[in-house]
């Protein structure tokens, strides 16, 4: 075989572009796996970066549900304290009620010892003009 027979085959072959791809292919399969592996990579990191935006969209409703439970027990206790407050109040008042309807109790029983309906009673103790 010589040379002119060797260019007949190339020239058959392709010529110069099969050389090319004689002395290339093994980087274009390299170049073809890494697009791959790069279009592989950017949906899985699309997918993690949806994941990480749910996340923080769970965590930001968490949050929130946290401070609103937070400032909801604020509220309860602060009322609880108020409602202790005004149940005490109450307790003096009816104290205070009764101690002064024992004295208008004590009041009128003074009172219907000291008043006589009938003019110039006898039984009246103290005496008196009426």
């Amino acid at each position: 075989m010589n040379w002119s027979d060797i260019g007949l085959i190339l020239t058959a072959l392709g010529g110069f572009e099969f050389i090319k791809w004689v002395f290339t292919r093994k980087q274009n399969a390299r170049m073809a796996e890494t697009k791959a592996d790069d279009a592989e990579f950017e949906k899985y990191q699309k997918q993690i970066d949806y994941a990480n935006e749910r996340l923080l969209i769970k965590d930001q409703r968490i949050e929130e549900k946290d401070k609103l439970l937070s400032q909801k027990d604020d509220r309860y206790h602060e009322l609880s304290q108020k409602f202790h407050e005004l149940t005490l109040q109450v307790k003096e008042l009816n104290s205070a009620l009764l101690k002064k309807e024992e004295t208008i109790g004590d009041l009128r029983e003074e009172r219907a010892k000291k008043l006589c309906e009938v003019k110039k009673c006898g039984k009246r103790e103290p005496q008196s003009g009426y």
